[in-house]
Order: structure tokens, then C-alpha cells, then sequence
């Protein structure tokens, strides 16, 4: 029998050679997430190993600390790149390391294993469904870059892949330890059925593609001669270079607008407001069939992020309901210390109006992070949109890459495409298997046909998330 001493550095080698070892981690986790996600599970296994070896209180606090630090640097490392981004990575950090903390002292010596996964597990589903949590960070999501190697997660979401993980690696530290056959047919079995499943899913869920759309999607930080209408900001002004860029746009065409493009627009008048008779001139032509906006809007008492959607006779809202931390959003009581304006969630919008009357729902930005939440804001239309800014991620690739890989869980996870455009990242549309199938160059303004199914079943997973109300 092989111990994990034999293969991790041991207490006899000293508690400072195994932190030596641990910190050889952080470019497994930056490569593993970013570009190889098998090399992610050398950190788990590193983490599950030394849940199984002899520690003192003193030492799981360091190797707490030391994996909460590794895990979220290797992660978030674009974090330092945006404003106040140490703020969240230090809250992150914080955050995990209580909860490998936690696992530590449960799982003394290997016992308890299913208690340390149920507390992992409920960290988890408790990151997807509150605002003061960062659902970024799941071990599921690292599968985005194998979409047809997870196309359960229509089934499970992403739960169900950090628990795929936890136990692959279970099983190859079980394999390391006891070298036998029933170890390896473990393996295996973990290993292989999800494998199965997928496929299984992919090749007897043919789209039949019902309908085409056309998009186009306005990008303004690609302006390559950027006009003073746009670049001065004001609302009335950017609406008229819009409609008179489009003007001779032929055949029709869904346009969609960046987060926040305009701003501070009072949206009880909007509909009767000039920024509405530039847009709707394209509609009125039957060309544009409908617009999708982003805006800050105000009402008379709060203050929201909003997508406004048009069509060639009212104008409907739909408000941002999940906020990021600090930059968009504090609790009450901290607004007087830090005096930051925060975005209003939870007002009564126009979202259901919009599912029934346009068969698309807009999610803003980091709405489309939590897969409950969108998952059951898409439960009644055809394609889900995403607007975003992306200007908080201040041009970093790796976070902008991370960013569209995520949006691809959320097309497999409902089982419907989804578009989004953005103003400082990359516009692109997204099948529902979680298939980039196309990428918007770097321009004011791209143009796409989607194909979809219309009125397609809901997933396993949609449905459970709709009926627990998450």
C-alpha cells in the first residue's frame, strides 16, 4: 500500500517544505482555470490530501489561509486590474478561508468526508442565490471549457459539477493510496458515466431552428472615429447617431445597446422623450423590430440599472437585480461611512411583460452570474440576452475571457442561446449547447443571424429552479 506521505510531503519533512509545495500551486490554478481545467484538480487533490493527513489547529489555520490565498489569486488575478478590485478579492479570500477552515476541523484525519462536502456544497449554493457572495469562484464553472463534456448540467447545474470534481479527485487520491482494482474501476465509473451522459444528451437534443433573428450589436468604445455625439455623453445626442448610423440598414433587425449607455433618464417619460422618437425612426421605417437599451433610469425615489426595451409603440423596463458589490451596490448602513450612491434591485419592473410580448429576456452584466437567478428570469422566452458594460474588467483578458466562458454554462444550463453585447468586451452569440458560434470584431457595430428554436422545453434544471422559487 502507498501512503499519501509518499507522495505529499510529509510532517517529517517539515510544515515548511509542505507550505513550499502548496505555493507551487498558484500557476496550477491560474493555467488550470484559464486553459486547461484537468490541471485545476493537482490543487484539489492537494487540498483533499492534506484533509487526510495529521495537522495540528495551528497548521490547518496556515494551510487554510495559504489555499484561500492561492485559490483566489490564481482565479482573480484580474481583480487587481479594476478599481477597488482588492477590496473583493480580500473579502473572497476571507470568505474561503473560513470554509476550508471549517472542512479542516470536520474532516480530521479523512473522517466525516460527506459533511465537508455538504458544507462546500451549501457554501456554494449560498454564492448562487445572495448578492454578497461571489458565484465567479464555483469549481463547476472551470468546466466551461469542455461544454459538450458537461451538457448534464441542464440537469444538475453547476452544483453538480463541483461535485463531479470532488469526487474524481477523491477517487484518484483513493487510486494513489490503494493501487488496486477496485480503485481504478472507482475511478473509472466517476469518471466516464458523466462523460456518457453528456454525449448521450448532445447527439438527442438536435435543434430544429425554427426561427432566425437578426441582431446588431453597438459597440462604442470600438468607435474607430468616435463622434462628439457620442463621446459627449448625452443621451438625446447618442440616440441621433444611432438612428442616423442605422438609417440605411436594410432588412430587419433586433438592435441592442450596451449597459448604461445612457444615463439618468426618468423613465415615466421616457416613451415621449426625444431619445425615443430618434430610435423609433428606425422602427417606424420597418427596419428595426425592436431595441433593447441600457440606461440608468431614476424614478421619482430610487435609482436603477435598466434595460429598456422598445418596440414601435411603448417602451417596457427591466431592472438589474443582482448588484456587485461596493461598485454598484452597499447596505444601508455602510452608504454613510463610504457616501457611494447605490443601484435600487427588487423594484416591480416590466420583466414578465417583455418574456410574454418579445420571446427574449435581457439580463444586465452580473445578472448572468447566477445561474438561478437566470435560469428562471429565461424560463418563458426563446433566447436570453446579456448587456454589458464589461468596463469594470478595464480591458483585462483573462477577465474577459473567464466572463464569456461563464455565459456559455448558462446557455447549457437552459438549454437556450443566448447573444450578448457588449460596450468594452466582445459581442458574440452562443448556442444552447454552450457553443461560441460567433465572435463580434472589434468595431462600432456587428451584425449576426441567430437561429433558435422556438417555444423549446424547459431543462430539468430550469424547472427545478422555477418551482423552489431560488
Amino acid at each position: 500500500m502507498v501512503e499519501i506521505k509518499e507522495i505529499i510531503p510529509s510532517r517529517r519533512k517539515g510544515f515548511a517544505g509542505i507550505i513550499l509545495y502548496r505555493m507551487l500551486l498558484f500557476p496550477v490554478v491560474f493555467i488550470g482555470w484559464n486553459f486547461f481545467a484537468p490541471l485545476f484538480l493537482v490543487f484539489l487533490y492537494a487540498f483533499v490530501a492534506d484533509i487526510f493527513s495529521e495537522h495540528s489547529f495551528r497548521q490547518k489555520t496556515i494551510l487554510s489561509l495559504l489555499y484561500a490565498i492561492i485559490f483566489n489569486v490564481g482565479i482573480l488575478s484580474w481583480l487587481f486590474s479594476v478599481e477597488s478590485g482588492y477590496v473583493a478579492l480580500l473579502y473572497n479570500i476571507i470568505l474561503h478561508f473560513l470554509l476550508y477552515l471549517s472542512i479542516f476541523m470536520i474532516c480530521r484525519k479523512g473522517s466525516n468526508l460527506i459533511s465537508g462536502l455538504a458544507i462546500y456544497l451549501l457554501f456554494e449554493f449560498l454564492s448562487n442565490i445572495t448578492n454578497f457572495l461571489f458565484p465567479w469562484t464555483n469549481l463547476g464553472n472551470v468546466l466551461c471549457q469542455f461544454p459538450l463534456a458537461i451538457q448534464w448540467y441542464a440537469i444538475t447545474g453547476p452544483l453538480g459539477g463541483s461535485l463531479w470534481l470532488l469526487a474524481i479527485t477523491y477517487c484518484i487520491l483513493n487510486f494513489v493510496r490503494q493501487r488496486n482494482k477496485n480503485a481504478v474501476q472507482k475511478l473509472a465509473f466517476v469518471f466516464l458515466v458523466p462523460i456518457m451522459l453528456s454525449f448521450t444528451l448532445y447527439f438527442s437534443n438536435t435543434p430544429q431552428h425554427t426561427a432566425t433573428r437578426d441582431f446588431i450589436t453597438f459597440n462604442p468604445a470600438y468607435s474607430a472615429n468616435k463622434s462628439s455625439l457620442i463621446t459627449s455623453a448625452d443621451n438625446e445626442n447618442i440616440c441621433y447617431y444611432v438612428s442616423n448610423a442605422l438609417r440605411k440598414e436594410q432588412g430587419n433587425y433586433v438592435l441592442l445597446i450596451p449597459e448604461i449607455t445612457l444615463r439618468g433618464v426618468y423613465f415615466p417619460r421616457f416613451n415621449n422623450s426625444l431619445c425615443a422618437t430618434y430610435l423609433r425612426q428606425l422602427i417606424a421605417k420597418d427596419k428595426c423590430t425592436e431595441v433593447f437599451l441600457g440606461a440608468s433610469c431614476y424614478t421619482d425615489y430610487d435609482v436603477f440599472n435598466s434595460a429598456i426595451v422598445m418596440d414601435s409603440a411603448s417602451s417596457y423596463i427591466k431592472y438589474k437585480n443582482r448588484l456587485i458589490p461596493y461598485a454598484e451596490t452597499l447596505p444601508r448602513f455602510l452608504n454613510r461611512y463610504f457616501h457611494k450612491p447605490s443601484y435600487t434591485t427588487g423594484a416591480k419592473d416590466s420583466a414578465s411583460v417583455i418574456n410574454k410580448v418579445f420571446k427574449f429576456s435581457p439580463n444586465i452584466c452580473y445578472d448572468a452570474f447566477f445561474p438561478f437567478y437566470y435560469s428562471k428570469s429565461i424560463k418563458d422566452v426563446d433566447v436570453g440576452i446579456v448587456i454589458s458594460s464589461e468596463d469594470f474588467l478595464n480591458k483585462n483578458t483573462i477577465g474577459m475571457r473567464q466572463y464569456s466562458n461563464l455565459l456559455k454554462l448558462r446557455c447549457i444550463e437552459t438549454g437556450k442561446p443566448l447573444i450578448k453585447n457588449s460596450a468594452h468586451g466582445v459581442s458574440m452569440v452562443i448556442n444552447k449547447f454552450g457553443q461560441v458560434e460567433f465572435t463580434g470584431k472589434n468595431t462600432e457595430w456587428n451584425r449576426t443571424v441567430l437561429k433558435y428554436d422556438k417555444k423549446p422545453k424547459n431543462t430539468i434544471f430550469t424547472d427545478i429552479v422555477s418551482h423552489l422559487n431560488l
